[in-house]
């Protein structure tokens, strides 16, 4: 198949018009609803469950500000994020915003199940806040999130409500 373009002539083969389909319908089909991506926050060994927080999706980004002031406890917990969607498969997890302390950037696990994913973040590694009245308040830390299809999301999360005690 010829197709004329700006005044130059492209030679398709039939093999060329299938891989094009192929990555039509793909692209088409493999883009996860972000909007039905549920969401649980808990911070680990602190009896801090169901965190509350307000959610926005804006593009390829799930926002997630934290809407109550809760005690993490100290830097040796971790942040519990439950994903809830039968079609979320994570491959990998990065973190993209500034970590408070980058050692521990590594022990960043996930861990797909039937019906979503689990990420275990290690507190030490969430984004520094401001300090106020003796507090250490979290600030936000930014992941990029990648399924097996090849889709990818920002998962940001502002824990600003989120305080360490200063002692």
């Amino acid at each position: 198949m010829k197709i004329k373009k700006n005044g130059k002539v492209i030679r398709l083969t039939e093999s060329d018009l299938k891989k094009i389909v192929k990555r039509i319908i793909k692209e088409n089909e493999s883009k996860l609803d972000l909007n039905s991506v549920n969401i649980s926050l808990d911070i680990l060994d602190a009896a801090i469950e169901d965190i509350r927080y307000d959610k926005d999706i804006i593009g390829d980004t799930i926002n997630i500000k934290t809407t109550e002031e809760k005690r993490t406890g100290y830097f040796g917990r971790d942040l519990l994020i439950r994903m809830e969607n039968d079609e979320l498969n994570i491959e990998s997890v990065k973190l993209t915003s500034s970590p408070n302390d980058s050692s521990k950037v590594s022990s960043i696990i996930f861990k797909n199940k039937h019906d979503g994913a689990m990420i275990k973040l290690p507190v030490s590694i969430l984004t520094s806040g401001s300090e106020r009245d003796g507090r250490f308040y979290l600030g936000t830390t930014t992941l990029l999130i990648t399924d097996v299809n090849g889709d990818t999301f920002e998962l940001s999360l502002d824990l600003s409500s989120l305080y360490q005690n200063n002692n």
